[in-house]
């Protein structure tokens, strides 16, 4: 189990971790928490499904959604970096992408944005996943605790 695995190194640094997912819906979150002991390390998280709850509960600038997108690297970076601030964890989650069935401003279905925001930096990497939207949300989350155990090795 990957979040474990996670849960395991965030323990032995010391480190805390809050999430804000969109396409994923709190799936990350609920991986992460299913896991006793949780509280230790994880803060919280969002999910700001919506434009506007990213805007309000993120506070992502208008000008970041209107100019890249919901669906964006730059949205993406914002709702990771937003949240740290927002749980004062050391490190944050942000998921936002495209799910399916349909495609959203343009980005085709299973295009989905991971950043990380860690003290003084940023990672935010492009995935594109194939298959049916439970599958993507799955694919998504595993994807987002491989990418985190990466950073933390």
């Amino acid at each position: 189990m990957i979040e474990k695995r996670l849960a395991e190194i965030l323990i032995q640094k010391g480190l805390t971790l809050s999430s804000a997912e969109s396409c994923t819906g709190g799936l990350f979150a609920h991986g992460i928490t299913n896991i006793p002991g949780s509280s230790k390390f994880f803060l919280g998280g969002v999910i700001a499904y919506s434009p506007k709850s990213k805007r309000k509960i993120l506070n992502i600038p208008r000008g970041v959604i209107e100019e890249y997108g919901t669906v964006s690297r730059e949205c993406a970076q914002k709702m990771a970096e937003n949240s740290r601030k927002l749980f004062s964890s050391d490190i944050s989650i942000g998921i936002t992408g495209v799910a399916g069935p349909d495609e959203l401003e343009g980005k085709p279905v299973g295009v989905v944005y991971i950043a990380v925001a860690m003290p003084g930096k940023t990672y935010i990497r492009k995935y594109k996943f194939q298959g049916r939207r439970i599958s993507i949300k799955k694919q998504a989350t595993e994807q987002a605790c491989k990418f985190l155990i990466s950073l933390l090795k």
